[in-house]
């Protein structure tokens, strides 16, 4: 299933994503300084004495150089001495001096802080670079395409081109894993630096089914740069850069689905325009940093936990219908899905009874794309799509549970009278003229009840619906027997 749910991601601004992606990377330490004992008598004497606390990060060596940080990794001032983090106040006199002083002090990890601290550019430029530098993460890259993967083509020599491998509108994302893992295997063997062949490798062994696979989703102003025709524009250039590094513009595609059931969404398959996809292992750390990849997370163990194959309710139950394909000639198809039980209204006793299909495996169509059998529609309207479930006669319906319990009657005024089948039947009479008997009592019933009503002034209760053969065989089949005998006078 597609994850439906608005994602905080969408709504939140570039800067508060930057500020989340820091607060992943930065720990606080709680530091308190209480004395010191036994300094040198010489120190102690007229000088005064003082705590600094410095910070060095390992990530730099002897000759690596940032704004802020000298040699190995020292955090300095402008003038290049060492920069203090925190200081207590200064203690005259005496070798054991007692400050009895903390502090609270935020650190990046390393790795972070290598990572965005970048030499001096305009006011702009830096904020630019920082959030670039914020949502960084390496990353390796394979191209697929007719134009690529081209015999004596001079792209499909390129690095990333050179699989050979094509991925097809109709195929699963599923098999797009499995085909993205013989691209890189292809790639792997074509490479001749050791340190990207050794990562093309590694891909090809880890990529399984815990990867997702995700498709850029730009968002409301970068499609509006778009739309103006503004893709050469430096603002244009420069915010793609930093969504497409932001974990949070990056949408969890299901894997039972085709790329044709996210054409209309996504644009594949459009002739004059790529689309950008992102594998990546589903961890923790991900759940964390993409709101998307959490909310689809969630709606597929709402899913699994609600165990459809087993659905046999006295609503509704898992089971199979017929789906027509308008755009195929109006082609049938028996496809999955959980039917409920549609209740006539009472009178309407010469309809065959009908149900309601929501097919669980359904194409994602754009709206008024779908013809007028669908007698309704369920799914994310505000995106444009549709997701079918239909009304169908009992014929066009296959309920896959042996005993499916939506085939009993729902009225309570059948019942009683249902209860009785038992009885019938051990006394020799057939199924039909059980529903005969029941419903001439169900009839008398209601004639006596209505008789009632009219002689106190009251609109009568209109008449129940009759009882059906397929109530009768439910009654039989899961009936207490015991009740039906006890229902009837001996």
């Amino acid at each position: 299933a597609v994850c439906r749910a608005k994602c905080r991601g969408e709504e939140a601004s570039l800067e508060d994503r930057v500020k989340q992606e820091e607060m992943l990377h930065t720990g606080k330490l709680h530091l308190k300084i209480s004395k010191a004992e036994t300094l040198r008598a010489a120190d102690g004497r007229a000088n005064d004495t003082q705590v600094r606390v410095f910070v060095r990060n390992e990530t730099f060596g002897k000759n690596d150089s940032a704004p802020g940080i000298g040699a190995y990794g020292w955090h300095v001032t402008r003038s290049g001495a060492h920069e203090p983090s925190f200081q207590t106040a200064n203690v005259r006199g005496g070798t054991n001096p007692v400050w009895n002083e903390q502090c609270e002090l935020q650190f990046a990890t390393g790795a972070f802080e290598r990572r965005v601290r970048k030499h001096p550019a305009g006011r702009r430029g830096r904020r630019e670079e920082h959030e670039a530098a914020v949502l960084d993460r390496s990353e390796l890259r394979i191209s697929f395409g007719n134009e690529d993967s081209a015999a004596g083509s001079s792209r499909s020599r390129e690095p990333g081109r050179r699989h050979g491998v094509d991925i097809l509108l109709g195929e699963t994302v599923h098999s797009f894993r499995n085909k993205l893992r013989l691209a890189c295997e292809r790639e792997a063997a074509a490479e001749e630096d050791p340190a990207r062949k050794a990562q093309l490798q590694a891909c090809a062994e880890q990529i399984s089914s815990r990867h997702a696979v995700m498709v850029f989703v730009p968002s409301p102003k970068l499609r509006e740069l778009h739309q103006q025709q503004r893709e050469k524009s430096h603002e244009y250039r420069k915010l793609y850069k930093i969504e497409e590094q932001d974990h949070s513009s990056w949408q969890p595609l299901d894997p039972i689905r085709t790329f044709n059931h996210y054409a209309a969404m996504y644009g594949f398959g459009h002739p004059q325009m790529s689309q950008r996809l992102r594998v990546a292992e589903g961890s923790e750390e991900l759940r964390v940093r993409n709101n998307r990849f959490r909310l689809f997370e969630q709606e597929q163990q709402r899913w699994a936990r609600r165990g459809v194959e087993a659905q046999n309710t006295e609503t509704e139950c898992y089971g199979y219908a017929q789906f027509t394909h308008p755009q195929d000639g109006g082609s049938v198809e028996w496809r999955h899905a959980l039917i409920e039980r549609v209740e006539h209204p009472a009178g309407d006793s010469g309809a065959p009874r009908r149900f309601r299909a929501s097919f669980l495996y359904t194409p994602l169509l754009a709206s008024g794309a779908e013809p007028a059998a669908a007698s309704s529609s369920v799914g994310p309207e505000a995106s444009g799509l549709d997701t079918i479930a239909r009304e169908l006669p009992e014929d066009h319906v296959l309920l896959a549970p042996p005993n499916p319990r939506i085939m009993g009657s729902g009225h309570l005024e059948h019942q009683e009278f249902l209860a009785k089948a038992w009885q019938l039947h051990d006394e020799g009479l057939s199924e039909k003229d059980i529903v005969q008997m029941l419903n001439d009592e169900l009839r008398e019933r209601w004639l006596k009840t209505k008789e009632v009503e009219e002689h106190e002034g009251k609109t009568h209760t209109p008449a129940p619906p009759p009882i059906t053969v397929s109530d009768v065989q439910f009654a039989l089949r899961h009936g207490d027997p015991s009740l039906g005998r006890e229902a009837l006078p001996s």
